[in-house]
């Protein structure tokens, strides 16, 4: 009877609502409004002073703001400084370098004037090198030699092979090796 339950009937239990589940009163009504306005009030006060403590700190706010953005535009002209001085590639291939003509331990001489004279340097060779490092000309493979078809041998067969009866009929060609056009 205090409890909860009721008799079960065909085995569900019957569950009362509880005393503070009842509907409740207007001056109930009332009072839970009024709580919920005080605390959205209470709550858009704190935003307002929030908001107020901010106002009162936005002399350095702006300045830090104002000095983060000189920095930005500094930083933004500098990469495209950058990146107009840096030169565009060419070319799909890289520039490598060519190795230092050195020599052996074995070819230096005991003095500096023994020393085997450095091969003639190719000034026009060097002068281009200077051009593909510095990306003023597009860097290539080198050329290799053309290749040359091979000679292919034809044997022609031409009137002179012409073997005759004494007639004068025509028997066929002679099959003696007959000359060799390149």
């Amino acid at each position: 009877s205090g409890g909860e339950e009721e008799e079960e009937e065909a085995g569900v239990p019957i569950v009362r609502r509880a005393v503070s589940d009842r509907k409740k009163t207007a001056a109930q009504l009332n009072r839970s409004r009024r709580a919920r306005e005080r605390e959205q009030e209470a709550a858009a006060a704190r935003e307002q002073r929030k908001r107020e403590v901010q106002l009162g700190r936005l002399g350095p706010i702006l300045s830090q703001l104002s000095k983060e953005e000189r920095g930005r535009e500094r930083r933004r002209e500098a990469s495209e400084e950058r990146e107009s001085a840096r030169r565009k590639r060419l070319g799909k291939l890289k520039y490598e370098e060519r190795r230092p003509e050195v020599l052996l331990s074995e070819e230096l001489g005991s003095s500096l004037r023994a020393l085997p004279r450095p091969a003639e340097v190719d000034l026009l060779a060097d002068r281009f090198d200077s051009f593909k490092e510095r990306n003023l000309v597009e860097v290539r493979k080198r050329a290799g030699k053309p290749r040359r078809a091979r000679r292919q041998e034809v044997t022609k067969e031409s009137h002179r092979d012409r073997r005759y009866n004494a007639a004068g009929q025509p028997l066929g060609f002679d099959k003696s090796p007959a000359p060799v056009w390149v």
